[in-house]
């Protein structure tokens, strides 16, 4: 989820992306299932200078929820 809000020639764009998997395989009898979610949290900024002029930062963290519960 983003939100883009433009102030003059900056544009900012904060937001969060949540992955979760799970995977569960059954061989030889054997049940092994896993399980995990990323949160990502992120912040953009645009400078627009010209029509063909931008400079763009992008700064993102990567968290494992796993070790955030425990």
């Amino acid at each position: 989820m983003h939100y883009r809000f433009i102030t003059g020639i900056f544009t900012f764009d904060p937001g969060v992306t949540l992955h979760s998997y799970k995977t569960a395989t059954n061989q030889l009898g054997k049940l092994i299932s896993n399980d995990f979610a990323f949160f990502r949290p992120d912040f953009r900024v645009l400078v627009k200078f010209k029509a063909s002029e931008t400079l763009g930062l992008i700064i993102e963290r990567l968290l494992n929820l796993r070790t955030l519960i425990i």
